[in-house]
């Protein structure tokens, strides 16, 4: 979360309250078992990386969402053990058209992964 606020604050500073507002909706997961660690490692990510991929897999979120093209774009739009990993932009796209099959509500964000220094 930290990251995410800080990215739309340097880049687009009048979205801070249209992210907060989702924040909201989010719910806070545990950080994953070392085992699904190791298993995220084998996707090809970073050591750095893998915890961040394992933590949603483990609570069974519907997606991932992340910017970081570099070390997650090669898993971009593949479903890993039932989670999606999209950028920021398809995963909008998609939690709006979900929101309109719905009859006009928008699709409900379900975990992230806390941060270290963050409490939920």
């Amino acid at each position: 979360m930290r990251i995410a606020r800080r990215n739309i604050a340097r880049k687009h500073p009048a979205k801070t309250g249209d992210l907060e507002q989702l924040i909201a909706h989010l719910t806070i997961c545990r950080e994953a078992s070392a085992e699904e660690v190791r298993w995220a490692g084998l996707t090809g990510l970073p050591p750095k990386d893998a915890p961040i991929l394992a933590a949603p897999t483990q609570a069974k979120a519907d997606m991932l969402v992340t910017g970081d093209r570099t070390d997650f774009g090669g898993l971009y739009e593949r479903k890993l053990r039932g989670l999606e990993v999209l950028p920021p932009r398809m995963a909008l796209e998609r939690i709006v058209t979900a929101g309109h099959e719905e009859g006009g509500r928008a699709g409900k964000a379900r975990r992230v992964r806390r941060e270290d220094n963050e409490s939920p």
